[in-house]
This record gives structure tokens, C-alpha cells and sequence, in this order.
């Protein structure tokens, strides 16, 4: 008689837990007053906010610096970000483009409308934003081992094609590889403080185009830092930041 007692209490206490982590997994996925599904983990609204701000400063920075190089304007420029942002971002998307927009004419710049594309990419860290594309035509994405970014896929010329370095409207050309950096020996030189002696290598391999960061204070390649000591692909028409100097990568 005793043990079966002892057995109906422990057959009680394990279905009063089970119950109450039923209830608890319930609480966490509750529907919000609009009827969309949220959890615990979902972003707040302040996050996207910031996220939304993220978009639009990485979109119109794209347009504006190639307008500081007299680089032609893109027609459309693709953000991408994380798979957890991407819908509620892409339920913004009118509103954002407005804001691009509104940005750039507010920056004197000459555009008569840059339509703003979003694109889902798992690589890209929650919270992030990184353009992708920044012309009239669609990129094709590629996610290395160690991205941080979304980049473009660099370009295949043969060894008869050059690219060109647009940094404060002039052209500096790399004929394979060019060193970047404050120091006379180097390739191309940089003329702010912030860069490194020797900042950066640009260089043509198998793969395409890449820069190589050697850099205390950074490069960017679309907005996505490029780590220390790694490469990323470099594609016509990139927006490329060493420390603060905004540059474009031209394929010629």
C-alpha cells in the first residue's frame, strides 16, 4: 500500500512538470495585440529600429561615396542581412527606401531615386547590415568560411583586364597586386592618418579580385569590416573603406 502511494506521488510530481514546462513554452510563444508570432528571443522594437537606421546609413553611404568618385549611380542597391531580421525589415522596406532617398537629396546628391533591395543572408550577424549590390544588375552572393558580410562574387577577367582604385575622384591603377598604405613605398597611398604604414593588399588570384587587411584601424568591403589577416572578394563597382577614407574598386 505505502510504495503504491509513493508511486502515484512521483507519477504526479513528474506530470506537474511536465505541465508547467508546457505552460512556460506557451508564455514564451504568445501572439502580440497585430497578431504577428513573437517570443522570447525575438527582436525588440528599438532593435529594429536601429536596424532600420543600419539599412539606410549602409545604402546611401554606398550611393554617396560613388558620387564623391564620380562613379556612375546605381539604379538599385541589394542590403543584406540576418535570416532572423530579414521579415520585419522587409515589412519596412517602402519605408526605408523613402528614407534612403530622403538621405540623399538631403547630401546634395543627383539621383532621381535608388530603389532599395533586401536579401536574406544567414552570414550576416543579427542586428547587421551589409550591402551587396550596389548597380542595375542582380549580384550573386558568396559566403566564405569565415564571413563576417555578405560580398559580391568577384569578377572573372583574363590577365588583359585591369582595375582601378577611385579614391577622392582620381584613379589609381593596379596592374595584379597593389600594396595600399601611408608609406612612400607603398603601391597606393593613402593620405589619412588613421591608415596603417602598410594598410592593405589588393591582388588578382584564381578567384578574382581580393584585399587582404594588414590594418589597425580596419577596412571595409560594402560595409562589412574585413578581418585582420583575411581576404574578401572584391567585385565591380565595391565600395571599399580603408580607416576612413572611402574608395570604389573599379574592373576595367
Amino acid at each position: 500500500m505505502f510504495e503504491t502511494v509513493i508511486g502515484i506521488l512521483v507519477i504526479s510530481l513528474i506530470l506537474a512538470g511536465v505541465i508547467y514546462a508546457a505552460m512556460r513554452l506557451k508564455s514564451r510563444y504568445r501572439r502580440n495585440p497585430g497578431g504577428s508570432r513573437m517570443s522570447g528571443d525575438e527582436t525588440s522594437a528599438e532593435e529594429y529600429g536601429a536596424l532600420g537606421a543600419r539599412v539606410v546609413a549602409v545604402a546611401a553611404d554606398t550611393v554617396l561615396t560613388r558620387a564623391r568618385n564620380a562613379v556612375e549611380l546605381p539604379t538599385g542597391v541589394e542590403v543584406g542581412v540576418s535570416d532572423r531580421d530579414y521579415r520585419a525589415v522587409r515589412a519596412q522596406r517602402s519605408g526605408l527606401e523613402a528614407a534612403v532617398n530622403e538621405r540623399l537629396r538631403e547630401l546634395g546628391v543627383p539621383t532621381a531615386g535608388v530603389r532599395l533591395l533586401l536579401r536574406e543572408v544567414p552570414a550576416v550577424r543579427h542586428g547587421g547590415a551589409v550591402v551587396i549590390s550596389a548597380s542595375s544588375e542582380k549580384a550573386t552572393v558568396v559566403l566564405g568560411a569565415d564571413v563576417r558580410s555578405a560580398l559580391l562574387s568577384a569578377p572573372k577577367p583574363d590577365a588583359a583586364h585591369r582595375a582601378w582604385l577611385i579614391m577622392n575622384g582620381t584613379r589609381q591603377r593596379i596592374t595584379e597586386r597593389a600594396v595600399v598604405g601611408r608609406l612612400q613605398t607603398c603601391d597606393i597611398r593613402l593620405t589619412s592618418r588613421h591608415a596603417s604604414g602598410r594598410h592593405a593588399t589588393i591582388a588578382w588570384s584564381t578567384s578574382g579580385w581580393q584585399v587582404t587587411d594588414h590594418s589597425s584601424n580596419g577596412t571595409w568591403v560594402q560595409g562589412g569590416r574585413v578581418g585582420r589577416d583575411t581576404t574578401a572578394r572584391l567585385a565591380d563597382g565595391a565600395v571599399v573603406r580603408f580607416a576612413d577614407l572611402d574608395c570604389v574598386f573599379v574592373v576595367t
